[in-house]
């Protein structure tokens, strides 16, 4: 089973404590702050800086992650 999540960093490292036995896939939008402001708009609460260090710390304790970048017309080249 795969919880896939846009980057709610606190449930992320909820999920790492948890050692459930399921894989997480962020879904970045892209790695871009701004551009994922108007894609994302939990990015305002949790920036993707602080995403990236949660599924650091879920790729510490429960297994790597895996991640999603959705290249919408404008913001990817």
């Amino acid at each position: 089973m795969t919880v896939s999540t846009v980057g709610l960093a606190p449930a992320i490292r909820k999920l790492a404590d948890e050692r459930m036995q399921v894989r997480l896939a962020v879904s970045l939008h892209t790695p871009d702050g701004e551009w994922r402001d108007t894609l994302v708009p939990v990015n305002n609460r949790w920036p993707v800086e602080e995403v990236l260090e949660a599924a650091r710390y879920y790729a510490d304790v429960s297994g790597r992650p895996c991640f999603d970048r959705v290249c919408p017309d404008q913001g990817c080249e």
